[in-house]
């Protein structure tokens, strides 16, 4: 039994971990940078931004216009205490969203037309109980994209 330990931690160490970090690892991150911190952005997304509605999420967005280097998308997630009632599973459904618009907003940049414009958007989970991952990636990605070409066609 030790013997068996000792070659597996022997082949733990060895492994060779360079490929793991490979170059497209950064291209499906999810940096700080892609969050709305404001509250005043926040503020204004609700009061004049655009909204669409794709059971079980409101999608609410704006299009704004940015000299500095941005990121061409930035979001929020909100899961209502009211409806779902442990944290735990609340913050599981926030890190299904935000997973799915880490895996998708590759994607969601090129619907982005005009150069220096970001897209502010709240994802607000409106559902009564919880939402496979599948289920979950489709009705969000259908949203967002409708969401884009409606804040496209809007004048900035």
């Amino acid at each position: 039994m030790l013997f068996k330990k000792f070659i597996f931690c022997e082949l733990l160490f060895t492994f060779d971990y360079s490929d793991v970090g490979s170059m497209n690892a950064h291209k499906y991150s999810f940096k700080k940078d892609r969050k709305i911190k404001s509250r005043k952005n926040i503020n204004s997304i609700f009061e004049k931004g655009e909204h669409v509605l794709v059971s079980p999420f409101h999608i609410r967005g704006m299009r704004k216009s940015s000299e500095n280097a941005l990121p061409r998308i930035q979001y929020i997630f909100s899961v209502s205490k009211k409806k779902i009632r442990k944290a735990v599973e609340r913050n599981r459904i926030k890190r299904q969203m935000r997973e799915i618009c880490r895996l998708l907003t590759q994607d969601w940049d090129t619907l982005i037309s005009e150069p220096n414009t970001t897209i502010q958007v709240v994802v607000v989970y409106t559902g009564k109980e919880k939402i496979s991952f599948a289920l979950a990636k489709k009705k969000l990605n259908s949203g967002i994209v409708r969401l884009i070409n409606k804040l496209m066609l809007t004048s900035g």
